[in-house]
């Protein structure tokens, strides 16, 4: 078995992570939880991880029937929320619906979670990314609208046009070039 816990880094791919928060959260959201994972776009989670330290969990090792095996480290905030963050954040315990008295416990939350994170990534695996992507950005907002991509060595504006189909956002600039965007800051709406 390989391991290793390691800050994200611009390899890692927003578009991804976002997918996989939003979609680990959907059964939650299901249930009647409202909190910003279940619907937040890529610029919040680069929000959300600009304004601390985001560690990527990563284990990987042989799986008996062949292939291998990955886990991936996801993290909630249940009961409380980090404050003084450049952009507020919220505790599922902060955002029930009315007829909800109190956040599930721990132990539930993460059933949940594991359980929703199996089946999208069962059919990731079974169907290719093209469904989980489907799923992903008809919820997204954003699309066909003003975009600017934080990137590691330049800051760039355009119109999100859409995705490719490994997940990068084309991006048409002013000059009318277009830049597939796999990993950096995106935020949607007007020049942030």
């Amino acid at each position: 078995m390989d391991s290793s816990i390691r800050l994200i880094d611009a390899s890692d791919s927003m578009s991804e992570l976002t997918l996989l928060i939003r979609r680990a959260y959907k059964v939650l959201a299901d249930m009647g939880f409202n909190y910003t994972g279940s619907y937040q776009d890529d610029e919040t989670t680069g929000e959300r991880i600009s304004t601390g330290e985001c560690y990527v969990l990563v284990e990987s090792g042989a799986h008996a029937s062949g292939g291998l095996w990955l886990a991936v480290g996801i993290g909630v905030n249940l009961a409380h929320a980090p404050e003084g963050t450049e952009k507020a954040s919220a505790a599922i315990a902060e955002r029930l619906r009315e007829d909800l008295a109190f956040a599930p416990p721990v132990e539930a939350a993460a059933e949940i979670l594991a359980e929703t994170f199996a089946v999208w990534w069962g059919r990731w695996q079974t169907m290719g990314f093209e469904p989980v992507l489907d799923a992903w950005t008809s919820r997204l907002t954003g699309l066909n609208g003003p975009c600017t991509a934080r990137l590691d060595n330049e800051t760039i504006e355009g119109l999100a046009e859409g995705v490719e189909p490994d997940g990068a956002l084309r991006l048409r600039l002013a000059d009318g070039s277009v830049r597939l965007i796999s990993a950096g800051d995106v935020f949607f709406g007007k020049a942030a």
